[in-house]
C-alpha cells in the first residue's frame, strides 16, 4: 500500500511539474518578447510623432501601465519558478536525495547571475521610459511656450 501511495504522489508531482513548466514557458515568451515589442513600437511612435510633441507625451504614460504589467508578469513567473524548485526537491527526495537527475544551475554560478535577467530588463525599461517621459514633457513644454509666445 505504501509503494502505491508513493507512485501516486510522484504522478501528482510530475503532473504539477508539467503544468507549471508549461506556464513558465508561456511566461518566458511574454517576458522576453514584450520588451522588444515595446521598444520597437516606441521607436515607431517617436519617428512618426516627433513633430507632434503633445501627442508624443502620451506614449510614455501608456508605457508606465504596460511596464507595470511586465513587473507583475515577472513576479508571477518568479512564483512559478519557486514552485517548480519545490517540486524538484520533493521529487529528489524519492530518489534518496539524489539530485543528479535535476540540473543544478546554482552551482558554480558567477555572482552577476544572482540577479534575474527579467528584473534587470524590466528596471532598464522603466529607467528608459522615465527618461523618455522627461524628454517628451520637456519637448511638449517647449512647444507650448512657442505657441503661447507667438
Amino acid at each position: 500500500m505504501s509503494n502505491k501511495r508513493i507512485a501516486y504522489q510522484i504522478d501528482d508531482l510530475l503532473t504539477l511539474y508539467e503544468t507549471y513548466s508549461k506556464d513558465h514557458r508561456a511566461y518566458c515568451g511574454i517576458v522576453w518578447q514584450f520588451p522588444m515589442a515595446l521598444l520597437t513600437v516606441n521607436a515607431a511612435i517617436i519617428a512618426f510623432l516627433l513633430d507632434k510633441p503633445l501627442i508624443l507625451l502620451f506614449a510614455p504614460v501608456v508605457n508606465f501601465g504596460l511596464l507595470h504589467a511586465l513587473f507583475k508578469l515577472g513576479h508571477n513567473q518568479g512564483a512559478i519558478i519557486e514552485s517548480l524548485q519545490s517540486i524538484e526537491q520533493e521529487l529528489a527526495s524519492y530518489f534518496e536525495g539524489d539530485r543528479s537527475l535535476i540540473p543544478q544551475f546554482e552551482e558554480q554560478r558567477p555572482r552577476i547571475l544572482d540577479l534575474p535577467s527579467r528584473k534587470i530588463i524590466a528596471w532598464l525599461l522603466l529607467l528608459l521610459n522615465s527618461i523618455y517621459f522627461v524628454a517628451a514633457l520637456t519637448t511638449a513644454g517647449n512647444s507650448l511656450i512657442k505657441i503661447v509666445c507667438k
